[in-house]
């Protein structure tokens, strides 16, 4: 496959992101735009680069949902090793699961950040940047230049684009008719709330599995909003079955450390009863969420040790997965070919089971990959 290298625009609006790094030694903000959102991580990592044959030590600053609402403590903690900037990596995907609450964050400790004396790069979408133009007037107007907007980058030697990638989770339930099951506990709910049923019957035996609907249809504010009302009475000591379901609300919400800590503990415990069957699923959840947080090899490491684990649990659907999903850290890491072979071969086992859902999501990773080989 001819691999383009990006055209001239591109370079020099990277060497101004650059420069300001160089020139802006005393601290200031510059925001960079860009469209689509998959391309932000693959700018980044050029510009970090590019900095480095300046002799620049650029910092990525990724963070976390639960880091919001501590902002100048993460950033502090970022600056004790004296980078020559700051880049700020995952601020559209905050901005969404704060419903915009970060923008405003970041204008409030504007004159905690300039104290710092460290050059700040905010990547952020179109959209979003509008969005710091109205929210956060006070920070924008002390910008060091006018924005940035970085053109799309054809996919090449220099950078890549990365092709979207469709993960396969694993789901703790049956989610066949799933509006009729949600329709049908929402009743128990609302039976056993107006019967006073106890908080801690209604935590362990009615709210997970509508808190799990809730998440596999997308109705995230809803499983919120139920996790929050019962929280105090879940068991999340002994009931493996409701620490699985609040590990899955922290992922969805994309709360990796959180997640982690409660899927560790069901890793732990899977291991322990040797519960391979279920111990596989869990295995290859925690690998999507380092495949998440950029940590490729971690997650490779993951999905091939589930692999060898999937041999005693005997659910093949679960090799499949696995299969996707290494598939998917090749598609990050630019093999292509790799990452062919391995959602070709996921295909066929999940073909051979009719999983029809699965099957659709490494189709779409297959045609991604045959598109741009075309």
């Amino acid at each position: 496959m001819v691999q383009p290298t990006p055209g001239p625009d591109f370079q020099t609006e990277i060497n101004r992101v650059v420069n300001y790094f160089v020139h802006a030694a005393r601290g200031g903000f510059l925001f960079c735009a860009c469209d689509p959102t998959a391309v932000i991580p693959g700018l980044i990592n050029v510009i970090i680069e590019r900095s480095r044959l300046k002799n620049l030590d650029l910092k990525k600053l990724n963070l976390s949902f639960e880091d919001v609402d501590f902002l100048m403590k993460k950033i502090r903690e970022a600056a004790e090793t004296k980078p020559d900037g700051i880049i700020f990596s995952n601020l559209d995907e905050l901005i969404v699961l704060t419903k915009d609450r970060i923008i405003n964050n970041f204008n409030l400790a504007r004159d905690r950040l300039l104290e710092l004396n460290i050059p700040f790069l905010f990547c952020v979408t179109r959209e979003n940047m509008s969005k710091f133009t109205n929210m956060a007037q006070d920070i924008f107007s002390r910008r060091g230049k006018s924005v940035i907007y970085l053109p799309e980058v054809p996919v090449g030697a220099i950078i890549e684009k990365p092709k979207e990638f469709h993960a396969v989770e694993y789901l703790p339930l049956d989610i066949k008719n799933i509006n009729l099951k949600i329709e049908l506990l929402e009743k128990q709910l609302n039976e056993g709330e107006r019967r006073k049923y106890k908080p801690g019957r209604i935590a362990n035996e009615i709210a997970p599995d509508l808190i799990h609907l809730y998440l596999h249809a997308s109705l995230i504010d809803k499983a919120n909003e139920l996790f929050e009302k019962y929280r105090p009475w879940f068991d999340l000591k002994n009931n493996i079955k409701t620490i699985e379901i609040t590990a899955y609300l922290y992922y969805k919400n994309a709360r990796w450390e959180s997640a982690l800590e409660f899927y560790d503990k069901i890793r732990e415990y899977y291991e322990q009863s040797r519960d391979f069957a279920r111990l596989g699923p869990i295995i290859n959840n925690i690998g999507l969420i380092y495949m998440k947080t950029g940590q490729l090899q971690k997650a490779f490491d993951l999905f091939s040790r589930g692999m060898e684990v999937d041999k005693h649990g005997g659910f093949q659907g679960i090799t499949a997965y696995f299969f996707n999903n290494i598939g998917g850290v090749y598609n990050r890491k630019g093999q292509w070919d790799k990452a062919l072979e391995y959602y070709l071969k996921a295909r066929t086992i999940l073909e051979g089971i009719q999983d029809e859902a699965a099957i659709e999501a490494v189709n779409e990773n297959i045609r991604a990959i045959r598109s741009s080989a075309a």
